[in-house]
């Protein structure tokens, strides 16, 4: 039995639906990247001569980025696999999460 029709024919709504959500999850590690590295430079160039300013960004900034980017990246896999089961795309697709 060749399903082949059937395929193509569920496939752009579908693709559309995975780009929208595609953008979004691009989107949120993007930004949460820029931060991370904006509060580094920061934090670096407010240390100077004082050695606590690098101690503060291994022990406290980096587990509280990684749990974030982690925290992201599953959120944004899951959206993508909300947003071909359910009829919903992009940002709508993360908050389904939520509930």
């Amino acid at each position: 039995m060749d399903c082949t029709p059937e395929v193509f024919a569920v496939f752009p709504s579908v693709w559309r639906c995975l780009v929208a959500t595609f953008r979004w999850a691009m989107l949120l590690p993007m930004a949460l990247n820029s931060v991370a590295v904006s509060f580094l430079v920061v934090n670096f160039l407010r240390a100077g001569d004082n050695s606590a300013g690098p101690a503060f960004v291994i022990f406290v900034l980096l587990p509280l980025y990684l749990v974030a980017i982690v925290n992201a990246r599953v959120v944004c896999h899951l959206s993508s696999i909300f947003s071909v089961l359910e009829d919903a795309r992009g940002l709508e697709a993360t908050q389904l999460i939520q509930e």
